[in-house]
């Protein structure tokens, strides 16, 4: 079985039974009614984060994060709602509602009218890229990077169309991969922080933050959608450790190059998503080299960004093997079909890809420090000639 076979059945039951937990928490607060139908709701990461940081101030009610439960015949005209610094409130599977006070000055929550919505921007039926600044995802940015100057909605601005492309190329070059992202995904955020990498947060669970400060276009984000979007997929998948290692993988520390004080758990996630972002680069390698005529940048980035992942990847395998004995018979599966894709890529990439000079590469692939050692060819024009 390949990687996300393994994967998928785990991924969805690991986030039925988060979506089951939230439901149930919503029903006794009181504030809405279960669902309609037998599925569980849509774990918004603002959803997630309202029980998970209960001792942070409020950056969102129940009662916005839940109007989309109820019928449309059932719902209010509006709803207790927490706007961002831009005066909109995310009404999650509605839109985005400008709040609106009563008087000037006043503190708390406002009403978002359930009436003129702002649309989500959906890359899928599944997974929305945010627009506007969301005081919960504002909040987990702030505190990964140090400091609060983010805008999301000016990011997604600028690059919202690159992310369109690169979901779109996920999901022709890997279905199986864009379904698996998508079973955990909820919400991609667009953020500009310098020094921060990108992120996924646990207590936010369901969304990819990826930093445009360290890439840009369809290729960086590719890249960062599996990288991100799988530790979605991973925390989900293991809900319970115990079904993949034999003891706690939080309190086994590992030793190598790289430092950072990693346990088992952050090397197993690092090796799982690495896996994932090779596997889907060297297909868009593959099919980019195919094309005629070939786009020269496209290509020139996308070997630069797999050899870094493959040599990451296979440091990073290496590191992790010896663990095999503290994983259940399902983590030691899961661990064979990671190096079985290994073995494949460095069969028949190994060679040119141990060519590839990274000297001056740091813990996030830089294109620009890549064209220095390794200057973009001069591009063929249709006649044949150089320019």
């Amino acid at each position: 079985m390949s990687v996300i076979d393994i994967l998928q059945p785990w991924t969805t039951a690991g986030v039925d039974s988060y979506r089951a937990g939230i439901a149930k928490l919503v029903e006794a607060s009181g504030v809405a009614p279960p669902p309609p139908g037998s599925e569980p709701p849509a774990l918004d990461p603002a959803l997630f984060a309202y029980f998970a940081r209960a001792a942070e101030p409020e950056e969102a009610t129940l009662g916005q994060l839940t109007a989309s439960w109820a019928p449309a015949r059932d719902r209010p005209a509006s709803v207790p709602a927490v706007a961002g610094r831009d005066g909109f409130a995310h009404l999650p599977g509605l839109g985005y509602a400008r709040v609106r006070r009563e008087r000037d000055g006043e503190t708390g929550p406002g009403r978002a009218l359930l009436a003129g919505l702002e649309p989500e921007d959906r890359l899928s039926r599944a997974v929305q890229a945010v627009t506007r600044d969301l005081p919960s995802a504002v909040a987990c940015i702030e505190r990964a990077a140090g400091h609060g100057s983010t805008s999301v909605r000016a990011t997604w601005r600028e690059h919202g169309a690159d992310l369109h492309a690169a979901w779109e190329t996920i999901e022709r070059l890997d279905p199986q991969l864009s379904s698996l992202l998508g079973t955990a995904l909820e919400q991609v955020v667009l953020f500009r922080e310098e020094d921060c990498n990108s992120f996924a947060d646990a207590a936010y669970f369901g969304a990819a933050f990826c930093n445009m400060a360290l890439g840009s276009g369809a290729v960086f984000l590719v890249e960062d959608l599996a990288h991100q979007g799988g530790h979605n997929v991973l925390m989900a998948a293991a809900a319970n450790p115990a079904q993949w290692f034999t003891t706690d993988p939080g309190r086994v520390p590992v030793d190598g190059a790289s430092g950072h004080g990693r346990d088992l758990y952050v090397l197993w996630h690092g090796t799982v998503t690495e896996a994932l972002m090779a596997d889907v680069l060297h297909r868009w390698l593959e099919e980019a080299t195919d094309e005629e005529p070939a786009d020269g940048e496209t290509v020139h980035e996308l070997r630069g960004r797999y050899a870094f992942v493959l040599t990451r990847f296979s440091t990073d395998l290496a590191r992790l093997r010896p663990y095999g004995a503290l994983m259940t018979p399902l983590g030691n599966e899961l661990l064979d079909a990671v190096a079985e894709a290994w073995a494949t890529h460095v069969r028949v990439d190994g060679e040119w890809v141990a060519g590839v000079d990274l000297t001056g590469q740091g813990y996030n692939f830089s294109y620009e420090t890549y064209c220095r050692r390794h200057p973009l060819p001069r591009a063929t024009t249709a006649a044949g000639r150089t320019s």
